[in-house]
């Protein structure tokens, strides 16, 4: 969520200054949506993977019992920013009457799988909002697609690779949890090391688009710097 409030503005003005130029504004959005996997799906399945160990290592074993659902609200963490980044682009098509219809829409599909969960307990609470988002991302990018001529599958075609990397990269934490490393923050470390290694590894392989733009953007932030300081 942190992630997509940090680009929700710049991507919301972004997207309507090209409003009327459809080529480019699907560009934008696509680029958008694919750094926003790049970053998201690692961050949030890796978040899943360490859940026990950090919980252990920094509130103690008796809050074990809130791993479960640390791990069900990374799903949440992963659906929140691709639903709503579609809302900026119906908002920036100037369509804010289907805007407000699709809130109202989600707000009353949330409240009554609210309303039915409670009854199950706090897993069948999370498991619902997640359902609720998956619903809202498909529904937000049928609107979003007819806008741009972008459909909704092709979306799923764009963070695909993001989410196969991070799957990979789970697969690795997951193995090295059969190694025997003695304390949980061993794990910890360990875990989150081989994981942002794998990951970074696959992108450069798999020469990810957006990988490969952040990879240049921070090429030229410390060409900037070396010259800054050499001068």
């Amino acid at each position: 969520m942190t992630t997509y409030y940090a680009v929700s503005r710049p991507s919301l003005s972004l997207f309507a200054a090209s409003q009327d130029h459809e080529a480019r504004l699907v560009s934008q959005f696509r680029s958008t949506l694919s750094h926003l996997a790049l970053v998201g799906f690692p961050v949030m399945t890796g978040l899943a993977v360490i859940a026990r160990p950090l919980v252990i290592t920094l509130l103690t074993p008796k809050w074990l019992g809130c791993v479960p659902f640390v791990r069900l609200l990374c799903a949440v963490g992963i659906l929140f920013p691709l639903q709503r980044i579609n809302l900026n682009v119906i908002i920036a098509k100037g369509r804010s009457t289907l805007f407000l219809k699709l809130e109202l829409a989600r707000t009353g599909m949330v409240v009554l799988f609210i309303a039915i969960a409670a009854y199950f307990g706090i897993k069948i609470l999370i498991l619902s909002q997640i359902l609720a988002m998956a619903i809202t991302w498909y529904v937000n990018g049928i609107w979003a697609g007819r806008m741009l001529s972008y459909p909704f599958w092709k979306q799923l075609i764009d963070v695909s690779p993001y989410a196969f990397a991070s799957g990979a990269m789970v697969g690795s934490m997951v193995l090295l949890e059969r190694v025997p490393l003695g304390a949980d923050l061993n794990l910890l470390i360990g875990q989150t090391f081989v994981g942002a290694c794998s990951y970074i590894g696959l992108c450069w392989l798999l020469q990810l688009s957006a990988f490969s733009q952040l990879k240049g953007l921070a090429r030229l932030e410390l060409s900037r710097f070396r010259h800054w300081t050499a001068a």
